[in-house]
């Protein structure tokens, strides 16, 4: 399996004020942004001393979706329990077979959107969970 990464590449192309703050936005997530550098730093203590800091905002909650139309056969978490990348949350049935839905990432469970029984068509949301 392939794990997606983001990797960003930063130049520099002039030299401003010590306190001039960027932001970068990815995926429409703000993302936080330390730059050091020792070249500004007039002693060695403020070699340390970052450059510009800039504060992200808090992760969104994600929403685990089914995949396919069906029925929830089980639900296996309860709100407010943590669980690891690729938990099962959901088991759905559709043509007498059984597809468990994962956790994309780990978190807490912030909401169950459904109940065994309850049928679902692809696109609708399952699960919501808190980083």
């Amino acid at each position: 399996m392939c794990e997606r990464a983001l990797q960003l590449v930063a130049a520099t192309t002039g030299c401003g004020e010590t306190h001039d703050q960027s932001c970068w936005i990815y995926s429409h997530t703000s993302r936080s942004v330390t730059i050091m550098d020792s070249r500004v730093a007039k002693t060695d203590e403020d070699a340390s001393r970052p450059l510009c800091v800039v504060e992200s905002d808090p992760p969104m909650p994600t929403d685990v979706r089914a995949h396919i139309t069906g029925t929830v056969w089980k639900v296996e978490v309860l709100p407010g329990e943590r669980v690891e990348k690729s938990q099962t949350l959901v088991i759905l049935e559709s043509m007498k077979m059984e597809i468990p839905v994962e956790a994309p990432q780990a978190g807490t469970v912030d909401r169950v959107s459904v109940a065994a029984g309850q049928s679902v068509e692809e696109g609708d949301l399952l699960i919501t969970l808190k980083p």
